[in-house]
């Protein structure tokens, strides 16, 4: 889901596709060595965070969560990380497996549209394709201006072979998924944040109350609202007494608040947010620099 409302559009339909109902699912469960906790614990990961992204009018936000979990998660674990990530390349090389994969029986391939994607086929594509940096797509070092608008009007092309060429220098292997429920499934996530590992999340996000937020204590969802957005987790705040899970978002640094190591761009929330997701997806993942 975009920023719509500060973008001045009327609500677009969801870019978030939720689990397809025969997908494959390989559950987290930490490592039988790990310090398994019985409680909440607090956890961090701000510090190994790359900058917060700006998806802009793209519907990229399964790409920008991906990779950006993938990065924190990898700078937690002290494995290099090449670069800042480019959300577009996978963006736009999910679509097109996707189109091959449909039952579209024409002479010729639809073009690509900018309809969103599967944040399992994004994983996909970065262990099968690879991953680039934004200054290998545009000579951009990270989140800027220039990178929001050559994503903006390039978001359609096809992929070149020098894009696929640049994404098989650098793959991951690992992503599992949180599957437990109630109580097990907040104890799963804190596991993972505390062991540095990001957690991918699906949300409602175009609602009044995420749209707009700007700060305290993110709303529970209302009862029944639509996953049509995909972040990710990189904290839990313990420091009230109650839990506020600490998600990372892809609408800039304006939107949302400062936390830990980052400027802008998170939002804290209760339990519900975490019960209410159909998706969590711990990056417990490594690179392959080939």
């Amino acid at each position: 889901m975009i920023h719509f409302q500060r973008l001045g559009l009327d609500k677009p339909a969801s870019d978030y596709r939720p689990p397809r109902p025969n997908r494959m699912v390989v559950p987290w469960r930490l490592h039988p060595k790990a310090t398994r906790s019985t409680q909440l614990t607090a956890s961090d990961l701000t510090p190994h965070m790359p900058h917060i992204g700006n998806q802009d009018r793209i519907g990229a936000c399964n790409s920008y969560g991906t990779k950006d979990a993938i990065a924190t998660s990898l700078s937690a674990a002290q494995r290099p990380v090449p670069g800042y990530f480019a959300a577009l390349p996978l963006y736009r090389a999910v679509r097109c497996l996707e189109r091959a994969a449909s039952t579209w029986l024409g002479d010729e391939l639809p073009p690509l549209t900018d309809c969103g994607a599967d944040p399992d086929d994004v994983l996909r594509v970065a262990q099968q394709f690879g991953m680039q940096t934004s200054a290998q797509e545009c000579d951009q070092e990270g989140p800027s201006q220039t990178l929001s608008q050559y994503e903006d009007q390039h978001v359609n092309d096809e992929p070149t072979l020098g894009e696929f060429e640049h994404d098989s220098t650098f793959k991951v292997v690992g992503g599992f998924d949180i599957v437990s429920t109630g109580q097990q499934r907040l104890l799963d996530v804190s596991n993972a944040l505390a062991s540095g590992y990001a957690v991918g999340i699906s949300v409602a996000a175009s609602d009044d109350r995420y749209q707009q937020y700007d700060g305290g204590i993110l709303a529970d969802p209302p009862a029944g609202a639509e996953l049509d957005h995909y972040n990710y987790l990189a904290g839990l705040d313990m420091s009230s007494g109650s839990p506020l899970f600490v998600g990372v978002n892809s609408w800039d640094i304006p939107w949302g608040i400062a936390w830990g190591s980052a400027p802008g761009g998170c939002w804290k929330s209760g339990p519900a947010i975490i019960q209410a997701s159909d998706r969590l997806v711990v990056y417990s993942v490594q690179g392959v620099t080939l």
